[in-house]
């Protein structure tokens, strides 16, 4: 009838069917089911690129993964909350292959990245898998070194909305982000590798830029966990809500002040910035040590074994004079 309303009819559709087929059932709205048959039988090339991304996140492939988007936003969710959101290959493939259409994707100016469950992420499977016992170290190095770079990289003004804790590599997906917004400031944030005789060493370029050197140091050898208000204090976050509404209310705010953000110099900006910040690339180091962790060592197999156990708090004094054979003082 020509009265305008302030929805938007294409994503309202678009979520519904979502919704249906999230669900695993019939989307029971005649006209939204209706209206997105005819959408799709009228869909344009530049339509198709978009779509082959939403249809691919809901194959098995990326099982884990949700896609959604709304106007000039993208959302992606991380979705295997039983396993805490946890990195696994297919996972990470995923990521990198939604993040690679979004950037070229000139419809598209912000990507937000969150969670489903208690957890962001957290960091890589040491559950089921270890160090050296699937893939090469070289390849299992790149796959990870591109997920992160990959988000870190993005021309695209990204977003995380954390609504769980962060350990590890989830961590590193965090602060690649360029806006942080939490719920909740006791959120944890934790790198606790070192407590599994391990290196955080495919995130620490970007948790040392984003962090400075002195709490990255801290938080690095000691494993303790970093609040969100910690961060918040620092500016390293950019906001803390208390509830999931609130948060998306403050994301909503972002991304209407990021559409008169003009596209070419936000991600221009982005590339100013991290190479004034990061002055020269760490790539050689972050291998080395990468390389030495993933052998694995010794300690790192004991750490992984306990941590398999659910021993959260490794003796490593006590370890340590069993091995070489003294006694306790």
């Amino acid at each position: 009838m020509g009265v305008k309303t302030g929805v938007d009819l294409d994503a309202l559709v678009e979520v519904g069917e979502w919704i249906s087929k999230t669900l695993n059932r019939k989307n029971e709205s005649r006209a939204g089911a209706a209206l997105f048959s005819k959408r799709d039988t009228h869909v344009t090339k530049s339509d198709q690129s978009t779509r082959v991304v939403s249809g691919d996140i809901n194959s098995t492939n990326f099982k884990d993964l949700i896609f959604s988007r709304s106007g000039s936003s993208a959302t992606i969710t991380f979705n295997n909350p039983k396993k805490g959101n946890v990195l696994t290959s297919s996972m990470t493939q995923g990521l990198r292959s939604i993040m690679s259409s979004l950037s070229s994707d000139p419809t598209i100016q912000t990507i937000i990245l969150t969670n489903i469950g208690k957890y962001f992420c957290t960091g890589m499977d040491l559950s089921t898998s270890g160090p050296a016992t699937t893939g090469t170290t070289k390849t299992q190095l790149q796959n990870l070194l591109s997920t992160f770079e990959c988000l870190n990289s993005c021309p695209k003004t990204t977003i995380a909305l954390v609504k769980g804790k962060c350990y590890g590599g989830g961590v590193g997906l965090v602060f690649c982000c360029d806006i942080r917004i939490v719920i909740g400031a006791n959120q944890e944030f934790v790198l606790s590798e070192v407590k599994r005789g391990l290196v955080p060493a495919t995130i620490s370029k970007y948790v040392v830029r984003e962090w400075g050197p002195a709490l990255a140091r801290e938080a690095m050898i000691t494993g303790r966990p970093i609040l969100a208000s910690e961060l918040l204090a620092k500016n390293i976050i950019h906001a803390i809500a208390e509830t999931e509404e609130q948060a998306q209310k403050i994301v909503e705010e972002y991304v209407l002040r990021l559409g008169s953000s003009a596209p070419r110099a936000v991600s221009q900006v982005k590339e100013l910035v991290n190479a004034v910040a990061e002055r020269k690339r760490e790539n050689e180091e972050i291998e080395k040590v990468f390389e030495d962790m993933m052998r694995p060592s010794d300690e790192a197999k004991f750490g992984i074994g306990e941590f398999r156990k659910g021993v959260k708090d490794v003796d490593w004094g006590k370890w340590y004079r069993e091995k070489i054979g003294k006694p306790k003082l």
